[in-house]
């Protein structure tokens, strides 16, 4: 029974390297982020925009608020939204206790 040579580790890694080379790439496939509804989320609960409003690239899932990412920013601006919270420089998130008390305040008869 004939045995294989004993490859050194340089060899070993070039062989591996060209078994890479010969197979097809595979690209990489994101799956995409499933939320759980707004209704269903502890008012402790941390959201992000895409989470709040409208997004027309995604028209079946529902949202809570009926307006779109420029307007919650000018709401904030102006004070009558509530602020997010900065996790990092690119990073916003607003408390869902914060908006579901923003939304029953809108219910009550207070301006939007």
């Amino acid at each position: 029974m004939p045995t294989k040579p004993r490859l050194t580790p340089i060899a070993r890694a070039a062989q591996a390297r060209d078994d890479q080379a010969t197979q097809p790439r595979r690209r990489a496939t994101r799956t995409p982020r499933v939320y759980p509804p707004f209704d269903q989320l502890p008012d402790n609960a941390l959201v992000r925009r895409a989470q709040l409003c409208y997004d027309p690239k995604k028209p079946g899932v529902p949202v809570p608020l009926p307006f779109g990412p420029s307007s919650i920013h000018r709401k904030v601006n102006e004070g009558t939204f509530p602020a997010p919270i900065k996790l990092g420089p690119r990073t916003s998130v607003w408390r869902v206790g914060d908006v579901r008390a923003w939304l029953a305040e809108q219910q009550q008869g207070g301006k939007a």
